[in-house]
């Protein structure tokens, strides 16, 4: 609580001196780690002359009212670094389309050239039961010269290895702009969650609150024990495993059986590594308020079994019209190939447990050879709502259709309907085969829902916030839901 009150004295002076200070208040349920909590947000967000910084301030309540230690927990490294990047939502320097623009927090639709590789990305999917503090930038030189680049999380550098993207463009002959892009993802398996910080992911851990407890070798045929089983060194590798040696209902944690189990797998011993560049090409067709774009674009994989794969996206038309964004590009894939790999759903994809090991978004490569049409659109329809969707259908040996689609009202209907403050949904869905099932079958690359705002006072709105997410096959899909209920104060 004095770290709490102490940075509310700051943050009151720092808004005092920013420009236009704003600060909102959430109250809602939440869902973590399968459980419900109360959650308590204060959200300030200040801009100070080219800067600007949103922090925000929370506080988890179980339903006994006990305070949790998620985002105040300094008992170890891991755990310091969390409490801290917690309390940053972004902090910027200038704004989007400026000739510096710098992020730092979280990120919500990172696009780098024309998409191919890096599309859509964001590292906000999650949020708050997941925070991660990207670092996104764009910077235009002299020359021509473009930069841009991306880092998921920069506390994944602390825990296995962080995934980025980099991407350089430039005038080559006249307007025609030649670009490169570099993505790695050091270790895939540094996105499995792993709270307390023991290196063995929590949906293979038996005691995910303990760091130093990772396995059961349940020689008492009590699982989970009252006491956990920890890892010592005697000579050699055992198990400890609490015995009832004498009968008495009491644990004997100095009996030990010498029990070579199996190894848990842990992300650093398992690392991944995969990496992706591209070259790409564009010229301007009009330019005014009408532009008109023509443009290709290539990549490849490497670090991937059986030498990767490439693929190229041209010809491609990029057009801005109003309030019309919109492309179209015919694409042809071969090997072990797959476009927008880092994507909006990357971090759920990035690694997944599959049994009592894990398994990367890479292994799901299959070689392909795949030809066909993919197109995207941007529409604000008479500023009343907003609609963003993609499409893709490629043939060859086999199919692969891709189809997102998600819009919001905006305010002109907003005000047309009494307390309404925020109407908005989604729907994604990857790798469709209608051979196997329907075009909207649910699989585990399926996720969609909506958000409802509710006007409930002067600056005071309830938010409904629902959302779908399906694990295990395509044929025996188990669908998860996940509920958050906030009330947002903004003054």
């Amino acid at each position: 609580m004095r770290w709490l009150c102490t940075g509310a004295i700051l943050l009151w002076a720092l808004s005092a001196w920013a420009e236009v200070p704003r600060m909102g208040v959430a109250v809602g349920t939440v869902t973590m780690e399968g459980k419900q909590w109360q959650r308590i947000s204060f959200r300030p967000d200040i801009p100070i002359g080219p800067f600007g910084v949103a922090l925000d301030i929370e506080l988890f309540l179980d339903q006994k009212g006990n305070i949790s230690k998620r985002g105040w927990d300094f008992s170890t490294g891991q755990a310091t670094r969390e409490t801290i990047f917690r309390k940053i939502y972004y902090v910027r320097y200038g704004r989007q389309g400026k000739p510096v623009f710098m992020k730092l927090g979280a990120l919500d639709d990172v696009t780098l050239g024309y998409g191919l590789i890096v599309d859509g990305y964001t590292n906000a999917l999650e949020y708050p039961s997941v925070k991660r503090i990207g670092f996104q930038g764009d910077v235009r030189l002299g020359g021509g010269l473009r930069l841009q680049w991306v880092v998921n999380d920069l506390d994944d550098a602390f825990t296995g290895g962080p995934w980025f993207a980099a991407r350089a463009s430039a005038p080559l002959l006249g307007k025609l702009r030649v670009g490169g892009t570099l993505a790695m993802d050091i270790n895939q398996f540094a996105g499995l969650k792993d709270r307390d910080g023991d290196d063995v992911p929590d949906a293979l851990d038996p005691f995910p609150d303990d760091g130093t407890a990772w396995t059961n070798t349940d020689a008492d045929s009590d699982f989970p024990d009252e006491i956990p089983d920890y890892r010592v060194v005697k000579g050699d590798t055992v198990w400890v495993d609490t015995l009832d040696i004498n009968g008495d209902n009491i644990y004997d944690r100095g009996e030990y059986r010498n029990l070579r189990g199996p190894e848990p797998f842990k992300k650093s011993e398992n690392k991944d590594r995969i990496t992706v560049v591209g070259v790409d090409l564009g010229y301007p067709i009009l330019e005014g308020p009408v532009k008109l774009e023509l443009y290709g674009q290539a990549a490849k994989f490497l670090m991937v079994e059986d030498g990767g794969g490439w693929g190229f996206a041209a010809p491609g038309l990029r057009l801005t019209a109003g309030p019309l964004r919109a492309r179209l590009e015919y694409r042809n894939f071969q090997g072990r190939f797959r476009p927008e790999y880092f994507n909006d759903m990357y971090e759920l994809e990035r690694a997944r447990v599959v049994g009592d090991s894990a398994v990367t978004k890479e292994a799901g490569l299959d070689s392909v050879s795949l030809k066909g049409v993919f197109g995207k659109a941007v529409l604000r329809v008479m500023n009343i709502v907003s609609v963003r969707a993609s499409y893709q259908y490629l043939s060859g040996k086999e199919r692969n259709q891709r189809f997102y689609v998600d819009g919001r009202a905006l305010e002109p209907l907003l005000r047309q309907v009494p307390r309404l403050g925020e109407l908005s949904a989604y729907y994604h869905k990857d790798h469709i085969d209608t051979r196997e099932a329907g075009f909207f079958d649910p699989t585990p690359n399926t996720i969609y829902g909506y958000r409802i705002g509710f006007k409930v006072g002067d600056g005071v709105q309830l938010v409904w916030h629902t959302h779908y997410e399906y694990t295990g096959t395509a044929k025996n899909p188990k669908r998860h839901k996940y509920v958050t209920v906030e009330t947002e104060v903004k003054f």
